[in-house]
Parts: C-alpha cells; structure tokens; sequence
C-alpha cells in the first residue's frame, strides 16, 4: 500500500531515489508503476536506487477509503492528464468559469474562455453587489473545513484588488453575521471554542460593538469578519479574463460537447464546431446538465431576488455589510447610489420576472431583524421598486462539483457491488473522461467558494500538488454522488 500512494501521489515524470537497495522497495516500486536503476551508493553503502515513473498501475492496493489520509480508489483517476498541448476551454463567463480561466493562465495554459452572452457574469454572477462571506462552524465535517478554507483563501486572493481596483470594483469594508435568531445565538457562542482566539479571522461583539463597526445601531449580537466585504462579480470577472493568456468568445451557445482523436470539440447548436482542445472545463451552472457528459450530476436551482434601496443620508453611514436572514450591503457608489438588498430564496421556482411580493419580503426581513437599520430609508414601494432575478446552483449536500467528470456509465459498471455491500472493498481507480473537468454548484457563495475551486481544477489538470487535503478534493470530488447512490441503492 506504501507504494502504491507513493505512485497515487506521482505526475507521469515523477523521479525519485532511495538510500536503499532493498528488493522489497525494488519490487514494490516496479509493481507500481517505476522504472528502476541501481547506481552507487554513498556515505559508505555499496548502491542505492533511483526509478522513474512509467506506467500508471491498474489497481491500487490502497488502504480503504474511511481513512482519511488516503484518497478512495475511486477518488484516483486511473489516467491522469497526460502532457500535450497547453490549451483548454472553459464554457462559461461567470465567477467559477472566469476563476478557473485566470488560474490556469497564470499557470501558463493558453485558455479561450466562452460565453453565451455578450458580457461575462451575465446569470447567477450578475448582481451588482456580492457579499464575500462563508458560515463557519464548530463541526468537523466537510462543509465546515471547505467554508474555512475557501474563506481564508479568498480573503487573501481579493485584498490586493481592493486596493488596487477601487470602489467600483468593491469595499475591503467587513461583514457582520448578525445572531438575530436563539439558534444563531448558539451557534456563535459554540464558535468561540473554535476561533475566539483568531481576532484576524473573525471578532465577536456585543449589540454595541456590532453597532460601532456598522456606523448604525444594531439590536443583535454578531461575529465580525474584518477581512471580509462585499465586490461587483461583473467588474471581478472582466479583471480576471484580462490577461494576455485568455481570449474570450462572446455570444456563443455551445450546444454538444464531444470527444474526437483525444481532443474535445465544442460545437454550437447548429452542429458547427466553434473549437477544439486536449481540456475542457465546465461552468456553466445549472446549465451544466445539458452536456451528455454531466447531465447526471444532482443541480438544484434556486431562485433568488434582490432589491435595490436608493441611499439615504442615514443609510450612508452604513460601513460594513449586515447579514441576518438576508444582507444589506453599504451603498454602491456609481451612476445611481443605492444598496443592495436581499434575498429570496425560492425552490423550484422557474420564474425570471421581478415580483413585488418578493420585494416586500426583503424589506419585511430588514424590518424584522434590524429595525433601526430599517429606519434609514424611505418605506420602499414594491410596485415600482427595482431589483434583479437570478439562480444559484446548489447540490444535495451544498459543496461544489469541483474535480474530473467521471464517466458515468463506467462508474456504475466498475462499482456495481456496492450495491449489494456498502463496505465492499473496491481497489479499481475511477474511470474519468480525460480532459473534462467541472468547476459548478456554488450556491449563494461563489465569491467566496470559486478562487479555491479553481485552484484546485487548474492543479488536477496540470497534475500538480493540491490546494486542499485530499479529503477535501474527495469531498468535492464531482463521482462522489454516484458512489453514495450506488450505496443507497438509488442505482
């Protein structure tokens, strides 16, 4: 098992040496994939060995997959990227689409970056004000460990374009997490445990020190993430493709997506081809489910609208972002000066029409939970108030779809017997297309979740060490629903 993580853990040029000559680490080498040399020794040994990866084994004798420090067999692909020509595509111009797009260039791919509408972040991406903002928590789960990491790791992408971009592009101003509610409540006080020593992650205050971050008085409670604050998607995006490496393709409707001699075509609607390369990453949201290739990943759309207050003199003294059930964001300062204000959240809900009522239930919830706060503005009228529909992306579990898209039909085949024991122990790496990639399912948190998601395709692609535990990378894993439904026996 030792060796085989060691090849588990190996690019397809890894070389390595080894002090010993010992024909156990000879033979265990060679079984998993390496190619052996004996040179001479030093230090006084007579010969030590040096090998070279060659081949990638079929089976991995792994340890079994609740041990955490290893990856399940069916987390590893069983081919990896192989090296080639340095181009891939991504289909969609939102946050995880244009994330994905700047960290592989950065990473020296030439990537073309295509987009259904005339202007990036145009659907999900598209609201004017974003709130940079993860929900910790006290358990040791995967949601919770993503959240953490995909915070911090943002926090510390975004700080230099807060400073460098302006306030069109956002404020670096904090957010508030209001304890508005008894659970809330619990939940913050169990957080202390956790991160009451970690003041530049995240402070807890009192109704008057919430109150004196805001710059308005506020009833509740509150954790405060200093580091935090909210940033337009549309102006992230445009600064994210702007880099000699990407060209972008606007107005462009991919209709089929196809694999021909090792290198994936991309075709419109009408059946001519729009372009071609070795690796193609999908982001487009819950229109990922179009491509025969990922139309069984689990999405949930979930509408959501928000609504626009103009700024008042009051309202203006609002410094940082306020969250309860909703958020209110200070005011954007552009052509018209007003805040953002939101949201619904609407389940199998397919309308895309702005509806008063829904207006009415934000400014109910504002009420509701930050009276005073709600005192700062005019009483809005629903009727001729404006705002703007849009549908976040989620999975049945709420983390993302980030990683290699399995193939699916193989999947059900090689881990059939996991239908009939949940424990049965299958050592066959994943059958994964090659070059095909997914990047989606973010829910309301894109801001904060897409950085660290990209990070971590653009490093599965390039074959590179990952941004995350390999715990995490499994947890994200897009094959993952396959295998609890084969459990489940939903297959």
């Amino acid at each position: 098992s030792l060796f085989a993580l060691i090849a588990q853990l190996s690019g397809p040029t890894t070389s390595l040496s080894t002090f010993t000559a010992a024909s156990v680490v000879k033979n265990g080498l060679q079984k998993a994939g390496f190619e052996i040399t004996k040179l001479p020794g030093f230090g006084g040994k007579r010969e030590m060995i040096a090998a070279q990866k060659t081949t990638a084994p079929q089976v991995l004798a792994t340890p079994s997959s609740d041990k955490k420090d290893f990856a399940a067999p069916w987390a590893t692909r069983r081919q990896p990227q192989a090296a080639g020509e340095r181009h891939a595509l991504i289909i969609g111009g939102g946050l995880a689409g244009c994330h994905t797009a700047r960290a592989l260039a950065e990473r020296h791919w030439q990537v073309t970056l295509i987009e259904q509408h005339d202007e990036l972040a145009t659907e999900g991406s598209g609201n004017p004000q974003a709130v940079l903002y993860a929900k910790l928590s006290p358990r040791h789960e995967p949601l919770a460990q993503f959240n953490l990491a995909a915070l911090l790791y943002a926090q510390r992408f975004y700080q230099p374009l807060w400073q460098s971009l302006g306030e069109s592009f956002g404020q670096a101003c904090g957010v508030l997490q209001l304890a508005h509610t008894e659970a809330e409540a619990r939940l913050q006080q169990s957080l202390r445990d956790s991160y009451g020593n970690a003041p530049g992650l995240v402070n807890f205050c009192t109704p008057q020190e919430a109150s004196a971050q805001a710059g308005v008085e506020l009833e509740h409670p509150a954790v405060y993430f200093p580091d935090a604050g909210w940033i337009n998607p549309p102006a992230l995006c445009r600064h994210l493709a702007d880099h000699p490496n990407i060209y972008v393709t606007r107005h462009t409707n991919v209709g089929v997506l196809r694999r021909l001699n090792n290198v994936w075509q991309i075709d419109d609607k009408h059946g001519q081809a729009i372009a071609a390369a070795p690796v193609v990453v999908v982001a487009t949201a819950n229109h990922s489910q179009q491509f025969s290739q990922t139309q069984h990943l689990p999405l949930r759309p979930i509408r959501g609208q928000i609504s626009y207050l103009p700024a008042t003199t009051a309202s203006r003294r609002l410094k940082t972002v306020v969250c309860s059930d909703g958020y209110l964001a200070p005011a954007r300062q552009s052509d018209t000066d007003y805040h953002s204000l939101g949201a619904t959240f609407n389940l199998k809900d397919p309308d895309t029409a702005i509806r008063p009522a829904d207006h009415r239930y934000n400014w109910d919830k504002l009420v509701a939970n930050t009276p005073a706060l709600a005192q700062c503005f005019t009483p809005p009228d629903p009727a001729q108030q404006h705002g703007r529909v849009a549908f976040r992306c989620t999975t049945r579990d709420y983390l993302p779809l980030a990683g290699p898209v399995p193939n699916y039909e193989e999947f059900l085949q090689d881990y059939a017997p996991l239908r009939k024991d949940a424990k049965t122990r299958i050592d066959s790496a994943g059958n994964y297309w090659p070059g095909l990639f997914a990047n989606f399912g973010h829910g309301s948190r894109g801001l904060a979740y897409a950085p660290l998601c990209a990070a971590l395709v653009a490093d599965q692609i390039d074959n590179a060490a990952l941004p995350v535990s390999r715990e995490l990378a499994t947890a994200l894993n897009p094959a993952r629903f396959i295998i609890r439904d084969l459990i489940r026996k939903k297959l």
